[in-house]
Order: structure tokens, then C-alpha cells, then sequence
């Protein structure tokens, strides 16, 4: 009986230990979930490598969490554009920011600052990629107004600045293969209000005012073969061989005027 009880002494209290431990890994496990800060840094990892459903997933559980997790509700928006959901990912920035009255810089304080500054770059970074999608041929008007509101947002971004200069002129010359000319002047002036560089706005300037002279020239062949020539073929003062109009023009010689003088040769 010694024996015995000897040794069911130390089984129990080995059995008591792993008890305690175990209680206390149970304690400690339900005690450590994780935090809405966990929950972020995954939804953030999840956006590095493009998985936009774990992404959203960590991100919503990190919300629902806290509420007033800024940074979560910010990077939802990433998650729209990584599905290339640009419409959505426009309205969740735009609701954030309303929510955060971000409008008002000088009443910021300094992580209001910093949300703002970071949603300016989430801003640039969507009309970018948004208009990226778009095929140019098929829906020219919509990547202009994407454009045009992406340079509202930022009109220093050299990117967007130099898909919309390439945009211009790429849409001129397909108007001037439709011959319409004045269309086409008109793109390579929006040219000049871009941020670009000097000599391609010179440049485009230079091209627009050629087409416009161009199409004016067009324009008045167009009007002298319907309206005038007729007319004079009709009075022989018109050789369409010569492609001349034969006038005879009466005025009385000035006497006075000579004709190594500067001045007459301009009146002549």
C-alpha cells in the first residue's frame, strides 16, 4: 500500500500540471485574438499580392472590429480597383473623404493630414488606371472625361498628362483620315492647356493653325466650284484647263506714282 500510494502521488500531480498548462493555453488563445490592427496588415498583404477577395475579407472584418479604422475603409478602394471596379472604388473614396471632411486642410490634424495626402495618390493612381481600360478607338469621349477629371484631381501627373497629349493626337490624325479637319484642329489645341513640354505645345499649335488653313482652303474650293464657277464658265472668264479666271480690271493710272517707290508698290 506504501507502494502504491507512492506512486499515484506523482501521476496526479503531473496530471495537475498539464491541466494548469492547459487551461491556461485555452485562456490564452481566447484572449489573443486577433486585433483590428492584425486584421489590417493582412488585408494590406492580401492587396500586395492582388488577392482581392482575402483582402476585402481581412479589411471588413478589420471595420467591423473598429469603426473607426480610417485606414481599412481607405484601402477597401484599392480593393475595387484590383478588380478593375473603378466606379466603386471612385464612390468609396469619395464617401471617406466626405466622411473625414477632408475639404477643409487648414482644420486637419496631422493623421487627417496624412489620410489626406494618401487618398490624393490613391485618387491619381485610379484615374490612371481608369482610363488605362478604356479603348481610345471605341470610347473616345469617356477616356477624355476620365481623363479630364483625373487632371482636375492632379494636373501636375506627368502620366495621365502624357496619355492625354499621345490621346490628342492620335484622335487628330483619325479625324483628318475622315477629312474633318476642323475636328481635328480643335484636339491639338487642347494640347496647349495640358502640363507638358514647351516644344509639344508649340508643336501641336503649329499643326492645329495648318489645319485649320488646311480646311479654310478646302472650304473655299468646295465654295468657288459650287457657287462661283458656274457663273464664269458661263461668261468664258473661266478656263478650267488653266484652272484661271480672266478679269479685266479698270482704274485710273495715278501719274504721280513711281514704280521704284516702297509706297506704290504697296498701294499696286
Amino acid at each position: 500500500m506504501i507502494r502504491t500510494n507512492w506512486q499515484q502521488g506523482p501521476i496526479r500531480s503531473v496530471a495537475a500540471k498539464w491541466l494548469v498548462i492547459v487551461v491556461g493555453l485555452l485562456i490564452a488563445t481566447m484572449g489573443c485574438e486577433d486585433s483590428p490592427e492584425d486584421k489590417l496588415m493582412d488585408g494590406r498583404q492580401a492587396l500586395a499580392t492582388r488577392q482581392a477577395d482575402l483582402a476585402e475579407e481581412r479589411l471588413q472584418a478589420a471595420i467591423e472590429a473598429d469603426p473607426d479604422l480610417v485606414e481599412a475603409k481607405r484601402l477597401m478602394a484599392n480593393v475595387h480597383m484590383v478588380r478593375h471596379d473603378f466606379q466603386t472604388a471612385e464612390t468609396t473614396l469619395q464617401q471617406l473623404w466626405d466622411e473625414q471632411g477632408l475639404d477643409h486642410e487648414a482644420d486637419l490634424s496631422v493623421d487627417e493630414r496624412r489620410t489626406r495626402q494618401l487618398m490624393n495618390k490613391q485618387y491619381t493612381e485610379l484615374y490612371r488606371q481608369w482610363a488605362k481600360s478604356i479603348d481610345t478607338s471605341r470610347d473616345p469621349d469617356e477616356f477624355e472625361r476620365i481623363g479630364q477629371i483625373g487632371l482636375q484631381h492632379n494636373s501636375r501627373d506627368s502620366k495621365l498628362n502624357t496619355m492625354m497629349v499621345d490621346f490628342y493626337r492620335e484622335r487628330a490624325d483619325r479625324l483628318i483620315e475622315q477629312n474633318k479637319r476642323i475636328e481635328a484642329a480643335e484636339m491639338l489645341e487642347r494640347i496647349d492647356d495640358l502640363h507638358t513640354f514647351t516644344d509639344i505645345r508649340r508643336s501641336s499649335r503649329n499643326r492645329a493653325h495648318q489645319v485649320r488653313r488646311e480646311a479654310f482652303f478646302e472650304q473655299a474650293q468646295i465654295r468657288f466650284q459650287e457657287d462661283l464657277q458656274p457663273d464664269l464658265m458661263e461668261s468664258n472668264a473661266y478656263d478650267p484647263e488653266a484652272k484661271v479666271v480672266r478679269m479685266s480690271i479698270e482704274q485710273p493710272i495715278d501719274r504721280r506714282l513711281h514704280p521704284d517707290d516702297d509706297e506704290t508698290m504697296e498701294q499696286a
